[in-house]
């Protein structure tokens, strides 16, 4: 495993892909924006119903749907695991103009369209023996029209999250009565003029999903193409048959613009380098003479001293934080050593106990995998830290009342993507 550090300001020559379009100038270390006190009311009602105890900021609204944040919507599409679909909803042109790279899009119809699928639908009730209801002036077929888009069609059979993106007009509640009015058939009535078309893909979805978990990204598109510009693409390509292991894939981001967990192909790139830490005796510092690095020097195996480097470990991490400068733990594939040392960090920075610093890590990278003897120095340091096995990020925010006004008893910050934060970690999304 490998610890590299280099601040934002100060990359190599050709460490620009990377390192200067991942919000550099917002890391994780600066200081925080207070939260202004109109916005003390929201966070309190939104700690009351949707904390969650792994700190997922990925809130479950209903029937498998949740929203989704920047940062986590580019850890799942850096996952070559899971199987994902991310559907676009704005017009075409604007989709054209600049996308996700490996989205596809589902523009609302035209008014012209419409009225071909309502003219198709008499012509068949006509011939038809039965008194089928006659459908109004803007009747939609939507499973028809969405089975015409081929990147879409096999939405509900292939997929284990369908992530929806718009520009950031999606209702903050979901309506039961359109839930109902999806699943109880396919056309009804939708008014190009009146009706908001990321709403009705979103509720359709909701309602006939089988497995497959829809995520909501709220942000917009314009909030990822901000943060990760060099994850979109113009032009009217749909996704590549390009496989996901023979794309460049970026490390996970574990601590937003700060602390990364990859592989030793995220280690060997020069659009990808932060501060180092190598943690596999079999590789090769790629460029000890551009950043700083800490070896490990761990085999992948029950031999392995893994305990020992923990002290050291911690305080590369730390010194890189208050530096204000990123770090990318590796080990070969990104699985079990550098998985181990993160998990370290998180319980002595954060306090969190065993289980519920690989659960943080495991939702945002869903290959790692430590081994057994990892495992079990791991737990030996959670009781050397003194860490309750109840330890997580469930962390919470006292507020006192002065009249009609609520203030925090503590310090609430707020960051860049809108994030509830203690002085450490996100807790809850606004």
């Amino acid at each position: 495993m490998t610890l590299l550090g280099a601040s934002p300001g100060r990359s190599g020559p050709n460490d620009s892909a990377f390192i200067s379009t991942a919000a550099a100038a917002t890391t994780t270390s600066s200081p925080p924006t207070p939260i202004d006190s109109e916005s003390i009311a929201k966070a309190t009602d939104l700690l009351k119903g949707h904390m969650m105890p792994n700190n997922n900021i990925n809130n479950i609204h209903y029937n498998g749907s949740h929203d989704i944040g920047t940062t986590d919507l580019y850890n799942l599409m850096q996952d070559i695991v899971i199987n994902k679909l991310v559907i676009d909803l704005r017009p075409s042109d604007q989709w054209k103009q600049c996308h996700i790279r490996d989205s596809v899009n589902l523009p609302a119809p035209t008014k012209d369209i419409l009225l071909a699928n309502q003219q198709q639908q008499l012509h068949s009730l006509r011939s038809s023996a039965d008194n089928a209801r006659v459908p109004t002036d803007f009747d939609f077929n939507i499973t028809k029209y969405i089975a015409s888009y081929t990147g879409v069609k096999y939405w509900n059979l292939v997929f284990q999250q369908v992530v929806v993106i718009s520009d950031g007009r999606f209702t903050k509640d979901i309506n039961q009565a359109n839930i109902d009015l999806h699943q109880s058939g396919d056309c009804h009535p939708f008014r190009i003029d009146s009706d908001n078309w990321d709403n009705h893909v979103l509720h359709y979805l909701i309602a006939r999903r089988k497995k497959a978990q829809i995520a909501i990204y709220h942000a917009g598109f314009s909030a990822y193409q901000h943060k990760y510009p060099f994850l979109c693409q113009a032009g009217t390509d749909q996704p590549s048959k390009q496989s996901a292991r023979e794309r460049q894939v970026y490390p996970t981001e574990v601590l937003e613009d700060f602390l990364y967990l990859g592989s030793y192909e995220n280690a060997s790139s020069v659009s990808q380098l932060k501060q180092l830490i190598n943690m596999a005796v079999e590789l090769e510092d790629c460029f000890p003479h551009m950043f700083k690095y800490y070896r490990a020097d761990l085999k992948d195996n029950f031999t392995a001293d893994l305990t020992s480097h923990f002290p050291a470990i911690y305080q590369f991490i730390h010194e890189a934080r208050v530096r204000n400068e990123r770090v990318l733990v590796h080990c070969a594939m990104g699985v079990s050593r550098s998985t181990a040392a993160v998990i370290s960090y998180l319980m002595k920075e954060y306090r969190y106990s065993y289980d519920h610093s690989r659960a943080f890590i495991k939702e945002k990278r869903s290959i790692i995998q430590p081994n057994f003897s990892f495992v079990k120095a791991l737990k030996a340091y959670e009781q050397q830290l003194g860490i309750g096995s109840g330890n997580g990020p469930t962390a919470t925010i006292s507020l006192r009342s002065s009249g009609n006004n609520i203030t925090p008893a503590g310090p609430i910050i707020l960051n860049s993507d809108g994030l509830i934060m203690t002085s450490k970690l996100p807790i809850a999304s606004l």
